[in-house]
């Protein structure tokens, strides 16, 4: 449409003012136009559902966040009922938030369970602010919707770890302490008393109390009666005094223990000490504190920016009025713009000077790691100029490789730089997303002197170690050398002062042999002339002397005697003849020092030991023999003596009262094997690993020395041997030693040992 002649005379009278009022009126409007856009594009860009809906629940602006929440993206939902949107029901939801927030006139938040229209479920979290007018009356509300699911899975996984490194934390061995079916202290530990600086007679039975702080003690003792009486475990924090007189904190977990019966023994519990980690909770206590004052200033200073933004909305009518002034004070403000300016570059010029002072590379990056500016130490560091470094990513400039940027610039530490050869340590100093676009501030220190000598200690700790290594070996060879030297030393006196015995009885138990042989043939040459005495007596057929002889002869009754006499002399030289057996098989076993191998009848072996131990079987035990007929074996057989001694006696120590000892020997192939079996107490499992270490026994105190099996294992392994065990506790255990027919052909050495 053209304009007439009137229109064109009304604006050429209009003045210059007004038309550039009205330009400048236009520019603003596009300004906030342009906000407006911007705004949008930032509220769909995030992961919020975002709606505001009347007080008649229609749509009236939605995000596209909202659409992909409900699972109906590119749909615009404005004008239509939300009910009928978000949670295809016809009418109000009666869990609504949105009539909750409408009817109270307050912010409410909840999580609720959302059907998708996949159908998969999704838990989501509302949080529901109502709209006011000018009156103040409610006209409908904005809802604002997260998902919150993957949130929920990760509480749900995180409450799982926390139950695992509690029951893990329930096992650490930190301050111990014990107590009965009572209640009553029966034991605490070193770093218990070492703690509270008392002693154990101190902390026993209820003396342990005494310990705790007045206003904890209460509350400690009530709820450790109300966990002894469900039999349950508890957990409190409570303030226990030191040796140093002061209290600290404390973390007491206790757990019940019961007996194999299922009956309550007790509670066992530990005490961690949280002192320092109490104190650090008081201080981020007044952290927070002054951080949420903080955050109430913040929260005040934008409720008053936005009061003086209505004002100025208000104003704007005043605008018109008030821009010829402005313009007049546009040249003043344009001048002191370009001071400011003048001041601005003074100072980017002076903040320059003084970074390139710095010896520490410092670097300015974006987000993206790419160098926005540098000093001069990194332009030494490289050899390149300000605008060769300057929009190159950092990990090229500095060659640190593909990724390093994320694993390390990102997240600071170590770095070194290959073409130098120089070690820097490196720290990240993240900006705000509004600065540099998210960017940070970069600094490498050169600490190459101080990683070289890291590295020098390094090395030397490790040279203590393996010096530290050579001797605890050294010492454990030590320790079995001396082992066996005690066991050589021990055996050599047993088998003199057994020697000395055996001699010492061996001449008189001779005398007595012969003497009894002696007396033997004098009985019979005695015997022969009363039976010549009777036949001449009645030869003589003297009625007197006859009846006389009859009456003495029933009186007396040498018949009887002389038959008596017999058996006691028969039963002394039986006797005689097994102390000489026993004394010999003594002299036998006495020789450990003989070193002589020779090939000998392990039968004849296992006979002479079961003779020298017999007095430590015959009362508690019955002994089974189950020889078959095995070949003669070459070995030292005083060192086999001893392994057989060993094992007979550890079989009758097994047995308490009554029981069964079984000794078989047989041949498999080139081998022999003998076993000694028991039913005895048995081995738990746990113990047969150790029971061939030197040292180690299961007995009581006084009762062995822990070195008779290990002598035992290393005879049968110089024998080229090997002995096995199997036992099964309450039932009993074999011992069982393979040993070859020749040790010569299995070793593939010659005949001198």
């Amino acid at each position: 449409m053209k304009a007439t002649n009137f229109e064109k005379r009304s604006l050429d009278n209009v003045p210059e003012s007004s038309i550039a009022r009205t330009e400048t009126i236009a520019g603003r409007g596009r300004d906030l136009l342009e906000i407006d856009h911007k705004f949008r594009c930032l509220v769909d860009n995030i992961d919020l559902g975002i709606v505001w809906i009347d007080s008649k629940f229609r749509v009236i602006l939605h995000n596209s966040g909202m659409g992909r929440l409900c699972g109906k993206p590119g749909i615009d939902f404005v004008g239509r009922h939300c009910h009928e949107i978000f949670w295809d029901v016809e009418g109000s939801c009666p869990d609504c938030p949105g009539t909750e927030a409408m009817a109270t006139g307050k912010s409410t938040v909840k999580e609720l369970e959302m059907k998708m229209r996949s159908g998969k479920m999704l838990q989501v979290r509302v949080n529901v602010f109502p709209t006011f007018a000018e009156d103040g009356s409610i006209t409908g509300f904005v809802k604002v919707q997260e998902d919150i699911s993957r949130q929920k899975m990760m509480e749900g996984a995180l409450l799982e770890s926390e139950r695992r490194f509690e029951l893990l934390a329930d096992a650490c061995p930190f301050m111990i302490w014990l107590s009965n079916r009572e209640n009553r202290c029966t034991f605490v530990n070193k770093d218990a008393l070492e703690f509270t600086g008392r002693t154990l007679e101190q902390d026993l039975d209820r003396g342990w109390t005494e310990n705790l702080h007045p206003d904890d003690l209460e509350k400690f003792l009530t709820a450790f009666d109300c966990a002894s009486d469900q039999r349950t475990g508890f957990r409190l924090e409570f303030r226990l005094r030191r040796a140093d007189g002061f209290f600290g904190w404390v973390l007491g977990i206790g757990n019940p223990r019961f007996h194999p019966d299922g009956s309550f023994a007790g509670y066992i519990g530990s005490m961690v000490d949280i002192t320092d980690h109490r104190e650090m909770e008081d201080r981020l206590r007044v952290f927070n504190g002054e951080l949420e004052g903080k955050v109430a200033e913040r929260t005040v200073s934008l409720q008053t920016a936005n009061l003086v933004l209505k004002n100025e909305i208000c104003e704007r009518k005043k605008i018109e009025e008030e821009l010829h002034r402005r313009q007049r004070d546009q040249q003043r403000q344009h001048e002191e713009l370009n001071q400011l300016f003048r001041l601005v570059r003074r100072g980017k010029k002076e903040w320059e000077s003084t970074m390139d002072c710095v010896k520490e590379v410092v670097v300015l990056v974006d987000r993206e790691g790419r160098i926005r500016r540098c000093n001069k130490a990194l332009v030494a560091l490289t050899g390149k100029g300000f605008n060769d470094l300057l929009d190159r990513e950092i990990t090229e400039v500095l060659e640190a490789g593909p990724g390093s940027f994320d694993d390390l610039f990102r997240l600071g530490g170590e770095f070194c730089h290959q073409l130098s050869g120089r070690w820097f340590l490196i720290n990240n100093y993240r900006l705000d997303e509004e600065q540099i676009e998210g960017g940070a501030v970069i600094t490498l220190y050169d600490y190459t002197n101080l990683k070289l000598l890291t590295c020098k200690l390094q090395d030397s700790n490790r040279m203590l170690e393996i010096k530290g290594n050579q001797l605890e070996e050294a010492y454990a060879d030590l320790k079995t050398a001396h082992t066996k030297t005690l066991t050589q030393e021990k055996m050599a006196t047993i088998g003199q002062l057994a020697a000395g015995v055996a001699h010492e009885i061996n001449n008189p138990i001779g005398f007595v042999s012969s003497n009894l042989r002696s007396l033997q043939k004098y009985l019979g040459r005695l015997t022969d002339f009363i039976a010549v005495q009777d036949q001449a007596l009645q030869a003589t057929g003297n009625q007197a002397a006859l009846e006389a002889v009859g009456n003495a002869r029933k009186q007396l009754k040498p018949d009887f005697i002389i038959e008596d006499i017999v058996d006691l002399i028969d039963e002394s030289l039986d006797g005689a003849e097994r102390v000489r057996k026993i004394v010999q098989d003594l002299k036998t076993f006495s020789r450990v020092d003989d070193a002589e191998w020779k090939f000998v009848d392990l039968i004849e072996c296992l006979e002479s030991t079961i003779n020298m131990v017999w007095n430590e079987i015959k009362y508690k035990a019955t002994l089974v023999r189950d020889f078959a007929e095995m070949p003669q074996v070459r070995c030292n057989p005083h060192q086999l003596n001893q392994v057989f001694m060993n094992l007979l006696i550890n079989a009758a120590q097994a047995i308490e009262k009554e029981g069964q000892i079984t000794v078989k020997a047989w041949q498999e192939g080139e081998t022999v094997l003998f076993s000694v079996t028991d039913t005895g107490c048995g081995i738990p499992q746990e113990n047969l690993r150790q029971i061939f270490e030197a040292f180690f026994t299961t007995k009581e105190v006084g009762k062995g020395t822990g070195l008779g099996l290990s002598v035992s294992y290393e005879i049968v392994k110089k024998h080229r041997g090997e002995i096995l065990v199997d036992s099964e506790p309450g039932k009993g255990t074999t011992f069982t030693v393979r040993l070859p027919i020749d040790s010569r052909e299995v070793s593939g050495e010659g005949t001198t040992e």
